[in-house]
């Protein structure tokens, strides 16, 4: 089933439910999200799709049904995926000459959406504190501190972009077919966004 939404805020939105046929589909890779492994995918989602608000009902990487959801930034981007997590990159991108950028809203479990927080949250902080000892260190001209804030910088955005490869999305836009790509997705959201883009070609 998918849904056709009405946003009432940035992570929570209204429902109702419509019921399509169930489309099988193959899994590419695995991924770790929460406390078990499970065969995750890439989904396709259409943009029309979207701005008419119709998005699937499920979570993007657990597949339980949801009425919360996210909204983020689908960037034009043909390298790898995993780039856009290094902190500030989806930004960078799409502040770039010539790059098209769409918002996207998915469907997030609250308790994924808590735990991709958490570990962000924790980054950020990291990094805040690298950068303070780096500019104290430039400042007073003292290499101790300035080595152990870059140290630490370049390890909260290692950890940043590990987390945000293990425990979240990154999204890429495709403006010439009008698309969003979504990786990784739990296979149930992949059905239904399939289901959504199958019913979009009759």
């Amino acid at each position: 089933m998918f849904v056709a939404i009405a946003i009432t805020s940035v992570d929570t939105v209204t429902v109702d439910t419509v019921t399509v046929d169930t489309v099988t589909v193959d899994t590419a890779s695995v991924g770790h999200h929460g406390s078990r492994r499970i065969a995750m995918t890439t989904s396709v989602l259409r943009m029309a799709d979207q701005r008419a608000g119709r998005i699937p009902d499920v979570c993007i990487l657990t597949g339980v049904s949801t009425s919360n959801a996210v909204r983020l930034r689908a960037v034009e981007w043909s390298h790898r995926s995993w780039l856009l997590g290094i902190p500030g990159a989806t930004g960078a991108a799409r502040l770039w000459p010539g790059r098209a950028s769409v918002p996207v809203v998915l469907p997030v479990d609250g308790r994924i959406w808590r735990m991709w927080n958490r570990r962000n949250g924790a980054a950020i902080v990291a990094m805040m504190f690298g950068i303070g000892l780096l500019s104290i260190g430039v400042l007073r001209g003292a290499g101790g501190p300035a080595t152990v804030g870059g140290l630490i910088l370049a390890m909260a955005c290692g950890y940043r972009t590990r987390a945000a490869v293990n425990y979240w999305v990154t999204c890429r836009y495709d403006p010439d077919r009008d698309t969003a790509s979504i990786t990784p997705t739990h296979p149930a959201f992949d059905a239904q966004a399939t289901a959504l883009f199958v019913r979009a070609l009759h």
